[in-house]
Parts: structure tokens; C-alpha cells; sequence
């Protein structure tokens, strides 16, 4: 049986969006149509974290 993935790992693989994301809002926002897809994937991003935390209570000893 394999090891449960560990917490940092779950969440370490949401830094390349979340810098992305970053770097794009620092690069200003375009406009509405802009600003509501930066907000989609801000989204995207906080539910992968959330469910990164779901899945560790689930296999926590």
C-alpha cells in the first residue's frame, strides 16, 4: 500500500499557480472580462488548497 501524500506536497503543488496568478495581478488588470478570469482561477486555486486539507483529514491516523 502506498503512503498518503503529505500536506506541504498537496499544497506545494499550488505554487506555480498561485505565482502565476500573482504575476499576472502585478501586471495589472485589463478589465472586467480580465478581472473575472483572475478570479476564476483564484478560485480554482483555493479549492485545490481546501481539498488539499479534506483529503489529509480523511487519511489522518
Amino acid at each position: 500500500m502506498s503512503r498518503p501524500v503529505s500536506l506541504g506536497t498537496l499544497l506545494d503543488r499550488e505554487v506555480d499557480a498561485l505565482d502565476a496568478l500573482l504575476s499576472e495581478v502585478r501586471g495589472g488588470i485589463r478589465g472586467p472580462a480580465h478581472f473575472d478570469r483572475l478570479e476564476e482561477k483564484a478560485c480554482a486555486i483555493g479549492a485545490r488548497l481546501r481539498a488539499a486539507f479534506r483529503e489529509r483529514e480523511a487519511t489522518r491516523p
